[in-house]
Parts: structure tokens; sequence; C-alpha cells
């Protein structure tokens, strides 16, 4: 009995230790796919920031030329924003895709290759991004800023930026994580177009409309029921000859 119960402890003994094996033997292939995988989206990452900062980048005419987009600059515009008393200057561009590329957009190209200086009496001035609260006037330019342009499709884009004081504009682009500019296009403020903007005027030109819908149809409707009022008379007219 004692030489029975000796063999099978040492084959509970055996065959945990085999268990023990594949289980690391498991974890380990596990930890080394993983490690792999790991690898592959790094170099991926690498190869594609490589890619970003060796791309060639200039201004030729109005158009900013790369290897993945171009960007047909429209002649920019002061925003007078009337309520918070501030200016800002205004670019619209058509943008075209050249590669299929999911972080492509043109919010994207705007913080990754330009940026706005203003010159001023002894400084070069960086503007920082401006902000509209609302965009109701410029919809058909901003709708598509954060969105994906496809590969030969075109998309419209408008980037504003807070004005500091009334110097020439200068749009620089950049190569990609650098701030050194490569090519520079200018702009006389002087020649610049103004356009007043007002959210509280859109907001009380909004609520007017709506005032204004809601009259049109409460009198449609006083006439609708004029209308039945006349259609019973007529009727018991009808009703009363017979």
């Amino acid at each position: 009995m004692k030489k029975v119960m000796g063999i099978l402890l040492a084959s509970t003994l055996i065959l945990g230790a085999c268990g023990h094996h594949q289980d690391s033997a498991k974890k380990e292939s596990t930890s080394h796919k993983k490690k792999e995988n790991d690898n592959e989206e790094l170099n991926e990452e690498l190869k594609e920031f490589k890619s970003k900062k060796n791309m060639d980048i200039k201004i030729k005419g109005d158009t900013i030329v790369s290897d993945k987009f171009e960007a047909k600059i429209k002649e920019p515009f002061i925003i007078n924003e009337k309520d918070e008393k501030k200016k800002y200057i205004a670019f619209k561009m058509e943008i075209t895709a050249k590669k299929d590329d999911k972080d492509l957009n043109p919010s994207s190209i705007s913080h990754d290759y330009i940026n706005i200086t203003q010159d001023d009496k002894n400084t070069v001035n960086k503007l920082r991004d401006g902000y509209l609260l609302s965009d109701k006037k410029y919809k058909d330019w901003t709708e598509h800023n954060q969105d994906q342009i496809k590969k030969d499709k075109t998309a419209q884009a408008m980037f504003i930026y807070e004005l500091r004081g009334d110097g020439n504009i200068n749009l620089n682009v950049h190569k990609y994580s650098e701030d050194k500019t490569v090519d520079s296009k200018s702009f006389k403020f002087s020649k610049l177009k103004t356009e007043d903007f007002s959210h509280r005027a859109e907001t009380r030109e909004e609520v007017e409309k709506k005032e204004k819908e809601f009259e049109e149809e409460y009198k449609k409707e006083q006439e609708r029921e004029k209308e039945k009022e006349k259609q019973k008379d007529d009727d018991h007219s009808a009703l009363d000859e017979v």
C-alpha cells in the first residue's frame, strides 16, 4: 500500500511540474508576442514621425506646397469682434490631400506646419489661436476643420488668430516639430479688409427670426380658424334654406 501511495505522490508531483512548466511557457510566449507588437507599433510611430519631419514644405505663390497636401491661401481679412472688442486675423484656405492619412485634417495642418506672426516696432509677435463664440457666419469654412481630408479631395478651412496691434502679418511654414521657419508670406495690415462680427447681434437676429416665424404661423392659424367658422355658417345657412 505504501508503495502504491508513493507512486501516486510521485506522479502528482511530476504532473504539477509539467503543468507549471506549460503555464510558464505560455506566459513567456504571450509576453514575447506583446513585446513584438509593442515594438512594431513603436517602429510605425517612429516611421511616421520621420516621414512628417523630413517632409518638404514651402510656399509657392499663394499656395502652401508639401508632399502630403496643398493649401491654397485665400486673401486674409480682419474680424472685428464687437462684443469683446477684440480683433482677429482670419485665413481661409482650400486644402487638398495628396495621400490617405487619417491624421491629415485642417486643424492638424495648422498646428503642425503653420504659425502666424505680426510685426511690432521692436519685436516679432507670435499670434495665438483665436476663437469666436459662434461660427454660424463662417460655418461653411469651419465645419470640417477637424475632419480627415480624403486623398485627391479638397476641403475648405478657416483659421483665426488674435491680433496684437496693427503691424504687418506673416504666415510662416515650418517642418513638423520644429519652430524654424522655412518659408513665409507677408500681408500688409493696411490693405486687409475688415468684417464686423457680433455673437449678440447674431443671437438677436436668430430670436427675431423665430418670433417672426411664430407670428406668421399664428396668423395662418387664425385664418384657418376663421375659414372653419365661415364654413360652418355656410353649412347652417344651407340647412335653413332646405
